[in-house]
């Protein structure tokens, strides 16, 4: 991967690692027993001198390399609303969608003298020309 990538000037590389990937490189050692990437944890760390990340979201036996310097991004401002009123769905996984709406059940905070909070953060993101490297 670090053969393919260009790693002059302004780059920024980072490897992006499964949890099983991250758990192996933290106990890899050499035929001496010497640890293969003394920086690395299950969590993260170093790997050849470059950070290293640990993601669910990378599938299982996955590695990444990318360089960063080709991302840019931009976060607004975080909003916080509160309500003693809202009837709130509470579902980690809710069935209503905007083509089929089905019937759900909502919780009242007035009737369970509860409040609610909605915190709200707009994302905007670009990649230029980044890679890669599975």
């Amino acid at each position: 991967m670090l053969l393919a990538t260009n790693s002059i000037g302004s780059a920024k590389l980072y490897f992006i690692a499964a949890p099983n990937v991250a758990k192996m490189a933290s106990a890899l050692a050499d035929a001496s027993g010497v640890d293969a990437f003394p920086g690395m944890s299950p969590m993260g760390g170093e790997l050849v001198n470059s950070p290293c990340l640990v993601s669910s979201a990378v599938p299982s036996g996955e590695l990444y390399l990318i360089d960063a310097s080709g991302f840019a991004a931009d976060a607004g401002p975080v909003t916080v609303d509160a309500s003693l009123q809202a009837d709130v769905q509470m579902d980690t996984a809710p069935s209503m969608t905007s083509s089929g709406p089905t019937a759900a059940s909502k919780v009242s905070m007035f009737a369970t003298n509860s409040a609610a909070l909605r915190c709200m953060l707009g994302m905007a993101w670009k990649s230029y020309a980044a890679m890669l490297w599975p």
